[in-house]
């Protein structure tokens, strides 16, 4: 950058212009592939679309600076699950020869990776989409992503992450409200409105009745961690 006019300017009008160039209204969507054994940027609808940042590509000190605003002005959407009905996902999985009930720890712990220490530190905003959930296992797996997330948060002050999971079979007659969503900087508030309205679904005292005690339970053991890890954190 040493002969560019950008390097005449205050890092702090650099930052500007960067942000500018970098920010997006819309969450920037990575989609979990089973077969690459991790994530794709893809369009909000789910097709794929490349993310090309030019200004990282001009210089090393240039990408220095960019890619820390690029993670630190966007929302970021981690999606975990395929959005298709249970019989199609399993269908797909045997096709495909995939976990029906994949290990999304391990999926969060991979996108981590893949950006490195200092680029995590970066990230502000951070939504995990769990997709489909209607099983037991599946509810678990709720459990599983709060656990290995909110560590992630409690480290970075400025981080703030939401996982929402799509509970089709309690609310199929109502698939707007299907979405079960926990704040992790709000775990108690957004725990207990969940299972409020898992209590309110059409079928918890029906046919599904036995997935809606399982469902309340799952996320309970959320609310449950959450406290002890603060009351941990508070006497440490």
């Amino acid at each position: 950058m040493d002969n560019s006019p950008l390097s005449t300017l205050p890092a702090e009008l650099r930052d500007v212009m960067y942000e500018l160039a970098l920010h997006s209204e819309d969450a920037v969507v990575l989609q979990w592939h089973p077969d690459l054994g991790g994530f794709r940027a893809c369009s909000s609808a789910g097709l794929p679309i490349p993310i090309r940042l030019a200004l990282t590509e001009t210089c090393k000190q240039t990408r220095s600076e960019c890619l820390q605003l690029f993670y630190t002005s966007n929302t970021f959407e981690l999606r975990l699950g395929e959005k298709v009905d249970e019989r199609t996902f399993a269908e797909r999985c045997t096709v495909m020869n995939r976990d029906p009930n994949p290990q999304y720890g391990h999926m969060v712990d991979t996108f981590f990776t893949s950006i490195g220490s200092a680029t995590e530190a970066a990230i502000t905003r951070l939504n995990v989409d769990l997709g489909m959930l209607s099983n037991n296992q599946g509810f678990a797996q709720f459990v599983m992503a709060v656990e290995q997330l909110e560590p992630r948060m409690l480290a970075h002050a400025e981080l703030s992450i939401k996982i929402k999971g799509t509970c089709w079979r309690l609310f199929w007659v109502e698939p707007e409200n299907a979405t079960i969503e926990l704040d992790l900087r709000d775990m108690e508030a957004t725990c207990d409105s969940a299972i409020a309205k898992i209590n309110a679904a059409p079928y918890v005292g029906g046919p599904r009745a036995a997935e809606a005690r399982a469902l309340r339970y799952c996320i309970a053991s959320c609310k449950n961690a959450h406290v002890r890890r603060r009351s941990l954190a508070v006497n440490n």
